[in-house]
């Protein structure tokens, strides 16, 4: 095997799970912020709560679930639940893939880089997604807090 393949490895294999630490971050950002609006909303109505600290420690699969609540987007939640379960995998197995390189043939380490580029340009495009979604947050955040405005309890 290539020293170049096995380094092209380990970056790809960086890339991909920090990018998915990114997504991580985001979502959690999401679930709060839908929480956040639905609290202005029902504030005078209702004794609505979230545990604020108990989404700051969700990992990833726990915030796809705590965001199907939250959301009516199924596109974006069903990609969102492929691209987790490809996570879980990568992210069980990267040290698998990293110290059991020299074990493995030039072959295999191919078709291990193959499948995380792959995952990774499917993160990229799950990244416009994101961030299409995050506007759209955003905007009814704002729709929210003039609504509120406007119409005082």
């Amino acid at each position: 095997m290539k020293e170049n393949e096995s380094v092209r490895l380990e970056k790809l294999l960086v890339k991909v799970l920090a990018d998915y630490q990114m997504i991580e971050s985001e979502l959690r950002q999401l679930v709060i912020s839908k929480h956040e609006m639905i609290l202005k909303l029902t504030n005078e109505w209702t004794k609505y709560t979230y545990d604020h600290k108990k989404i700051l420690k969700m990992g990833l699969g726990q915030l796809v679930s705590a965001y199907k609540q939250l959301s009516n987007n199924d596109s974006f939640i069903n990609t969102l639940g492929e691209l987790v379960e490809k996570r879980n995998d990568i992210a069980h197995n990267a040290f698998n893939r990293i110290y059991n390189k020299n074990k493995n043939n030039s072959l295999k380490i191919t078709e291990e880089i193959h499948s995380l580029e792959d995952i990774s340009h499917k993160i990229d495009a799950f990244m416009y997604l994101l961030l299409v979604e995050v506007a759209e947050s955003l905007k009814t955040q704002m729709d929210v807090t003039t609504f509120v405005k406007k119409h005082p309890r």
